[in-house]
């Protein structure tokens, strides 16, 4: 198992880790591109970065700057607003809840990097995305490499063997102590669960859930075999996926039709 490990991510270590600064580069580069004028969500943008991509949307002109994320707002965050004097306002809550995502409304342009993989649930993210997303989406996301011959493969991460934890730290010297749930143990502590990495998604499956959710991929920017940025935009088609509310709706719906002597014996 150890050598068929080694050869299937030799190509993967060959190429190194991600170079954060020439992400941020062509991120920078996109921000300006499509901020200016258009009302913007960064979300999950909080830890690590502390509003870094709402503040450059601002800055470029963005007309309405909205920052979402589960945590509570960081002090790196706070002062910067207070610096600039900042509109860019704050919400706290789930991309996973219905609610807080229908409460947020649709804007043009969505940016979401660092985000899917921490969720046991990363298709539900994408098509809450798409109920976000009028113009494009920016998402970024840690992936692994295609596992041979079995395109659209996702690896789960909690139950990783320490062999295969060792392999994928090998390959990310430099992340790994942060990458809690691949390189690392899978953390059980309650209610912490998102700081997790939950899922490998190779490529194709990734390219695979944007197009069933409704997205089309414009472009990418490969940060290194474990990471990627691209733009996607919304498509026409309608989502696949019926609300969670319909069946239990359609079933308080057909009870109502009976009447008391026509009711079934199962209801």
């Amino acid at each position: 198992m150890r050598t068929i490990l080694k050869l299937w991510l030799r190509r993967a270590r060959r190429a190194g880790e991600t170079d954060d600064a020439r992400l941020w580069e062509k991120r920078r580069d996109w921000i300006r591109r499509l901020a200016a004028g258009k009302s913007f969500l960064d979300l999950g943008g909080m830890w690590g970065v502390h509003g870094r991509a709402a503040f450059l949307a601002e800055e470029v002109g963005a007309e309405r700057v909205v920052l979402f994320d589960g945590m509570d707002p960081t002090a790196e965050f706070s002062a910067e607003h207070a610096r600039r004097e900042s509109a860019v306002r704050y919400v706290q809550g789930d991309l996973h809840d219905e609610v807080g995502v229908a409460d947020l409304g649709v804007f043009d342009v969505v940016w979401c990097t660092g985000v899917i993989y921490h969720s046991p649930n990363p298709y539900q993210l994408i098509e809450h995305l798409r109920r976000l997303t009028s113009e494009h989406l920016v998402l970024g996301t840690l992936l692994i490499p295609e596992v041979p011959f079995l395109p659209g493969a996702c690896l789960f991460l909690p139950g990783l063997p320490r062999s295969v934890r060792d392999a994928f730290a090998s390959c990310l010297p430099h992340s790994a102590p942060i990458l809690c749930g691949l390189t690392t143990d899978f953390d059980y502590t309650p209610e912490l669960g998102y700081a997790n990495c939950w899922w490998g998604i190779t490529p194709t499956a990734l390219s695979s859930m944007l197009e069933v959710a409704a997205f089309e991929t414009l472009e990418e920017n490969a940060g290194s075999a474990f990471w990627v940025d691209l733009i996607a935009v919304p498509t026409q088609r309608p989502s696949v996926i019926p609300s969670t509310s319909f069946s239990r709706q359609r079933g308080k719906d057909r009870l109502t039709a009976y009447t008391e002597k026509s009711r079934p014996t199962w209801a």
